[in-house]
């Protein structure tokens, strides 16, 4: 994914959820880079990119899927250290997938 753009100082005061310089790598894969991501209260975000960007490690770090190897997470500016995929709906966080198959039978 590269860099994303490093939040501000004024944006990271008010952020709601936010990733800090997040690293992942997969063995010899890097995933990730040194990635930020701050989402203030009551906003509404997008990630886009190409195929292998990164976007789905993201956005798997943000909903404790995956840990990073270098970086952090925070909601309402705590460190959340061991943020697990059952945390989220009581953090008020929830996660949609992009995929939405139905099966008539």
């Amino acid at each position: 994914m590269g860099h994303a753009t490093a939040p501000t100082a004024q944006v990271e005061a008010s952020a709601m959820f936010a990733l800090e310089h997040v690293t992942v790598t997969f063995g010899g894969l890097v995933a990730l880079t040194d990635a930020s991501l701050s989402v203030a209260p009551h906003s509404v975000h997008g990630v886009i990119g190409p195929n292998g960007a990164g976007k789905t490690t993201l956005f798997n770090v943000a909903c404790g899927f995956v840990r990073p190897d270098e970086g952090r997470d925070a909601l309402h500016g705590r460190h959340l250290p061991r943020l697990r995929p059952h945390d989220l709906p009581r953090l008020g966080i929830a996660r949609t997938l992009q995929g939405s198959a139905c099966s008539t039978g």
